[in-house]
């Protein structure tokens, strides 16, 4: 019996530890995520709809190489850039709000809407991403096959967590939800990417523009699977037998 007890005092504190640690990491995390927000925001909306004309095609050559030429071409159809650039941050702040701890317990229906908000606005914005990576893809045809790819994942992501909290599935579904807002989130990891070697390097701009768009994905998918890993409850001894 103390044997018995010993292990059980064991095992509760080897968990207490490891929830500390998590939501340690968990508020580190979520400080990192809404920074990479506030990035895309001043990148992609605040700089081509608020800041003076000049100042952001200033901004754009310095850091943004060839690719400043592009807006001029998305503005061939503004409300699908438009739609796609609002939406997307707001895409990303609906999933943000998934994963707030207090949200989720005060204000349960809230988590739950910015839940559906969330898995919306993800077909949304494949859809208004299939058009613009066909109509007018910077980077030429590999780029329409880097987005079909990424949509066509994103998709299922969506579609599994969907599936897993209508079986009441928690646990699976926060893993799809979990890959599902990782992935939203390689835009951000791109921009940062395609911003350095632009300045670093001198490769053309469409190539760096492809290169870094994978390297975005790659990248946010292993930081999801890693956060997955990290975070699984640990199974109790003897329970899994």
């Amino acid at each position: 019996m103390e044997t018995s007890s010993s292990t059980d005092n064991h095992v509760r504190k080897g968990t207490v530890a490891h929830t500390s640690l998590n939501e340690r990491r968990a508020r580190w995390g979520r400080m990192l995520l809404w920074a990479l927000i506030a990035n895309v925001t001043f990148t992609g909306v605040i700089g081509p709809y608020l800041l003076p004309r000049e100042i952001f095609i200033y901004l754009s050559t310095l850091l943004g190489g060839d690719y400043v030429h592009q807006g001029a071409v998305l503005a061939q159809r503004p409300w699908v850039d438009a739609g796609h650039r609002l939406l997307g941050v707001t895409l990303l702040v609906a999933g943000m709000l998934q994963f707030d701890p207090q949200l989720r317990k005060v204000y349960p229906q809230l988590h739950r809407w910015a839940g559906r908000i969330f898995l919306m606005l993800v077909l949304v914005i494949s859809a208004t991403a299939l058009i613009m990576g066909f109509s007018y893809p910077f980077a030429g045809p590999p780029e329409s096959v880097f987005v079909v790819t990424v949509c066509m994942l994103l998709l299922w992501f969506s579609a599994s967590a969907w599936r897993e909290i209508r079986r009441r599935n928690f646990a699976r579904h926060r893993e799809w939800m979990i890959r599902t807002l990782g992935l939203c989130f390689f835009i951000a990891v791109q921009r940062l990417i395609y911003i350095s070697m632009v300045v670093a390097t001198d490769w053309p701009d469409r190539e760096i523009f492809l290169l870094s768009n994978w390297m975005g994905v790659v990248i946010a998918l292993v930081a999801a699977e890693s956060w997955i890993n990290l975070t699984r409850k640990p199974v109790p001894l003897g329970s899994a037998a």
